[in-house]
């Protein structure tokens, strides 16, 4: 199941943005501001990362054998994302 991202922005007097990122870890979320970013022509005056910035993204898949191999399956798990 996919976590659901959310991004706030506020306008603050004088022109300062407010960005919050809500469901983004790691590289997704500096792509993200970095997008942001060039879409408003501005750029990161100062950045505080979360603790899900460093949540590992996991996955996991499930192979299912072919009729006549036994059918059995496996499931493999990866920690990279």
């Amino acid at each position: 199941m996919r976590t659901r991202q959310e991004v706030d922005v506020e306008i603050l007097p004088g022109g300062i943005v407010k960005i919050d990122l809500v469901g983004f870890q790691g590289p997704a979320c500096e792509q993200m501001i970095e997008s942001i970013c060039v879409a408003l022509g501005t750029k990161v005056i100062s950045s505080t990362k979360k603790s899900e910035y460093y949540t590992q993204v996991t996955s996991n898949q499930i192979s299912i054998g072919k009729p006549g191999s036994g059918g059995q399956s496996q499931g493999m798990g990866s920690g990279m994302g």
